[in-house]
């Protein structure tokens, strides 16, 4: 019943993307993982000037600056889970078989995650409000927004209805 769909180029074109996009989240997690025990063992950073204003960094800044890091881990390290199992549903999509319960356990953990990255966003937010000498929190564009809460929505209804998908084609296969 299984059917490869080889040359479908909306396929393709979005299995690039996601794999491009994965490998630049995982470069971006490495990066991460090595700055946030840099910062605390106290290893300085450069910092950036921005708009002719140079911020200083002071002792005192460090562990919220690690732990700003560590929440942007977390962030990209969810959002690692979250491609990989999206570039899984793409693939299945690719053999024809969608509507299975593996998809639907994939879209549920893709809700889940969607969901950690909305409160992983308003951690960052809280951590760029206490350090505003180095961070502007008004340009910070973090936290809970429609289009996530829309999105997380989203991912927990079609897991259900892959899951009720998948138990019609159970059915069905066991009349035949």
């Amino acid at each position: 019943m299984t059917q490869f769909l080889p040359r479908d180029p909306l396929l393709t074109t979005t299995t690039v993307l996601l794999w491009i996009s994965f490998g630049l989240l995982a470069f971006a997690a490495v990066v991460l993982a090595f700055t946030a025990p840099a910062i605390l063992i106290g290893a300085t950073l450069p910092i950036i000037d921005i708009d002719g204003i140079r911020p200083r960094l002071i002792a005192t800044d460090l562990p919220l600056v690690a732990a700003l890091t560590a929440a942007a881990f977390v962030l990209v390290s969810l959002a690692l889970v979250f491609i990989r199992k999206l570039i899984l549903i793409v693939a299945s999509v690719r053999l024809s078989d969608p509507l299975t319960d593996a998809n639907a356990s994939r879209l549920q953990t893709m809700g889940w995650c969607a969901l950690a990255i909305q409160f992983a966003g308003v951690a960052m937010k809280a951590l760029t409000l206490r350090l505003p000498a180095l961070i502007d929190p008004a340009k910070i564009e973090l936290g809970f927004n429609g289009s996530g809460i829309l999105l997380i929505l989203l991912l927990f209804v079609l897991a259900r209805v892959f899951r009720i998908g998948a138990a019609m084609r159970r059915d069905l296969e066991g009349t035949v």
